[in-house]
């Protein structure tokens, strides 16, 4: 092992499932429910955990918006394996829409990039505010993730440090932006919910 590796940290970018976790709109919470407990006398514990795909840190493949486009069962492990990532902080307000406006001053960073990763710094809201967090965070505009498919050939993955790519005051623009995004010619992956709140600078993979 070289030195580089030893030194090599690897920091987790997903939060934690629990019934608490924080829910879109009309998505169902988590359930647990014990089957066998070593406490109550069985030899094992088992639980069934019952859950939406997308409740928590997770990854919308195109198939979620696009007819004819490609599940997560389609895309290669190596294809979840980003060697090029780049962390972008848009800050941004309850509900904006995320533009190519603030985009277009980081094209020479964004260029070559496998993966984009845009904080906004909603993430802090998550525990501290979950209404504010599910309801009135900001999410990409048509044009913003339209601006992102264009530009960036090599940019194969979009990550957020909010409820979802839809600011959920504007849902009809949120739609179309996954659409802009994740379409039946193009594997492009969404993960949506991440844990941004690391110092990211120095990221080598994701």
């Amino acid at each position: 092992m070289t030195e580089r590796e030893e030194k090599k940290r690897w920091i987790r970018l997903s939060y934690d499932l629990s019934e608490d976790s924080p829910l879109a709109p009309g998505l169902p919470a988590i359930s647990r429910e014990v089957i066998s407990s070593i406490a109550e006398g069985s030899p094992s514990n088992t639980t069934i955990v019952r859950m939406c795909m997308h409740v928590g840190t997770h990854v919308d493949a195109p198939l979620h918006f696009a007819r004819g486009g490609a599940a997560i069962t389609d895309f290669d492990v190596n294809e979840f394996c980003f060697n090029n990532p780049l962390i972008l902080d848009v800050p941004v307000r309850d509900a904006e829409l995320v533009t190519p406006e603030h985009l277009e001053p980081s094209s020479k960073s964004i260029a070559n990039r496998d993966i984009l990763l845009v904080r906004t710094g909603f993430g802090k809201y998550r525990s501290t505010d979950p209404d504010r967090y599910q309801l009135h965070g900001p999410g990409f505009a048509e044009s913003g993730a339209k601006y992102l498919a264009e530009n960036f050939p090599s940019l194969r993955c979009l990550g957020l440090d909010t409820i979802s790519l839809v600011a959920m005051r504007h849902m009809d623009e949120g739609v179309r932006a996954h659409q802009a995004l994740l379409r039946p010619d193009r594997k492009f992956l969404i993960i949506e919910d991440m844990k941004l709140d690391a110092e990211l600078t120095s990221l080598e993979e994701v």
